[in-house]
């Protein structure tokens, strides 16, 4: 009985040693564990805190492009019409969206750029894309103007109607800004500045080719 007694109290003895070697380091892990967790902590609540500072700024800057959407696409799409008609495209009506991706009623029916591209005549979708950089330069640019504004033989297709029609609103674009076009047709151009008149805003650079 003896022996036995000395043996469950030697069992007990290790199972206190095991159990406060346990809990010692426990409570040495315990400390680092909850600087650890307050860090997380911490820094979940930032993260919450730039979430929400983030939703702020995209709503604000939404709430900002609609409202300058809203100012200036009444003029542009007024613009556009009146150089529609200028151009003599047959197309009324030019509507920009806040990208500056455009409509364009043609006939009566409200035509994406891509179907306007497929359906106008050739000399039609240069003018069409010639009013929409002419009035997207102007709105962009401001009454002071702006970066020069270059264009590659955009009447290439159009007639002589067009073509006087055209270079008469290049000019008029010529005050604010300034207009490079280039051309190849050298005779016919030659032609039509003097149907104009030879306007003095109107600079001509015989390049001679390579």
């Amino acid at each position: 009985l003896g022996r036995e007694e000395r043996r469950e109290a030697e069992e007990r003895e290790e199972t206190l040693t095991e159990v406060s070697a346990f809990l010692r380091g426990y409570e040495e892990k315990y400390a680092g564990l909850a600087r650890k967790l307050d860090l997380l902590q911490e820094g979940l609540r930032r993260a919450v805190e730039f979430r929400d500072a983030v939703t702020l700024a995209r709503q604000t800057l939404e709430t900002i492009s609609q409202e300058t959407y809203r100012d200036w696409a009444v003029d542009l799409n007024t613009f556009a019409a009146g150089l529609l008609k200028d151009l003599g495209t047959g197309s009324r009506n030019m509507e920009f969206g806040e990208d500056l991706a455009f409509q364009l009623r043609h006939r009566g029916k409200m035509l994406t750029e891509q179907e306007a591209a497929q359906q106008l005549s050739a000399g039609a979708r240069d003018g069409m894309y010639l009013a929409a950089r002419l009035a997207v330069a102007r709105v962009l640019g401001g009454e002071e103007g702006g970066a020069p504004l270059i264009l590659d033989d955009p009447f290439a297709h159009a007639d002589d109607q067009r073509l006087l029609a055209g270079l008469r609103l290049l000019v008029s674009a010529a005050r604010r800004r300034q207009v490079l076009l280039l051309a190849c047709q050298h005779s016919r151009y030659h032609w039509a500045l003097e149907q104009l008149g030879r306007p003095e805003a109107l600079a001509v650079l015989d390049l001679p080719f390579p």
